[in-house]
């Protein structure tokens, strides 16, 4: 089953087989983002209990989700910043974006990427959604452009396209040229540092954590879950209130247009009387 058809499951049953299917399906992209970013195999093995706690209380606004890996990549991000000291973290980021802008990359490329990896998050979520999409489908989870076409819902030459742009929006976010990035190191560095393999026992010890929180999951990441089940409230809220206020002052303008329409509406009946008769007049003379 595909992760639409096993979270439809879950959220019908409250299959435990079904999301644990789904844990040991991601476990591995969820701990290696989480990883990439925090540094830390105890705060990742953390990050990665609380996202998979959030997808368990979400499973039902997700079911019909054709992308899962892209929303628990934001997921993931929005928990592992969370985590961490958001403003020291910003510092940091910085001064390697500021040190990364003066980086040539050569052909040791692999031996120093670890200084950067950190990065690639923020690069892929800076990726406008479809983008973002289309690079997990074909990187991460490995489908074929028709495959990929077919998720996506667009021709398969057009999704060739957004693969291979969203590739050079990634290099650019690192602000380096071609030569020093080629596009084919990056989609090497896309094909296989997306995942990072799990501790042993961590799926199983995650799907109990995100079935039963209570008696499973520990203190970190039952709190980060919340502060990350907030956060996503929080969005669907304001989204729900942008929408709300467009559809009022379409609904005002809308009206105001009527309105002056019918104010100034055909001309009376004396009035329109007065218009035929006075060419009569005119006539007669």
């Amino acid at each position: 089953m595909d992760d639409a058809q096993l979270l439809q499951q879950y959220v019908e049953t409250g299959s435990p087989d079904a999301f644990g299917q789904l844990t040991n399906r991601h476990i591995n992209f969820v701990y290696g983002a989480a990883l990439r970013i925090v540094r830390d195999r105890h705060v990742a093995e953390e990050v990665t209990q609380a996202v998979f706690i959030v997808l368990a209380r979400k499973a039902a606004t997700l079911r019909h989700e054709a992308v899962l890996s892209s929303w628990l990549l934001s997921t993931t991000r929005y928990a592992a910043l969370g985590q961490m000291k958001i403003n020291a973290r910003r510092k940091r980021h910085e001064r390697r974006a500021a040190e990364m802008a003066k980086t040539v990359w050569t052909e040791e490329a692999e031996r120093n990427w670890p200084q950067y990896e950190g990065d690639m998050d923020a690069a892929l979520a800076s990726l406008r959604e479809t983008d973002r999409k289309a690079v997990l489908l074909r990187f991460y989870e490995h489908k074929t452009f028709d495959e990929i076409a077919a998720i996506l819902g667009t021709a398969e030459e057009a999704a060739r396209k957004r693969v291979s742009r969203a590739v050079e929006k990634l290099r650019g976010y690192f602000g380096v040229s071609q030569r020093t990035l080629p596009a084919t190191m990056l989609t090497y560095y896309l094909y296989s540092k997306l995942s990072a393999q799990a501790p042993a026992g961590l799926a199983d010890q995650v799907t109990a954590a995100a079935v039963s929180p209570a008696t499973a999951a520990s203190a970190a990441a039952t709190a980060t879950a919340d502060h990350v089940v907030s956060h996503i409230s929080m969005v669907q809220a304001k989204w729900v209130a942008g929408s709300l206020a467009a559809a009022a002052v379409f609904c005002i303008a809308t009206g105001a247009v009527i309105f002056n329409a019918l104010q100034s509406g055909p001309p009376t009946g004396q009035q329109t009387t007065q218009m035929r008769v006075e060419p009569e007049r005119h006539v007669s003379r």
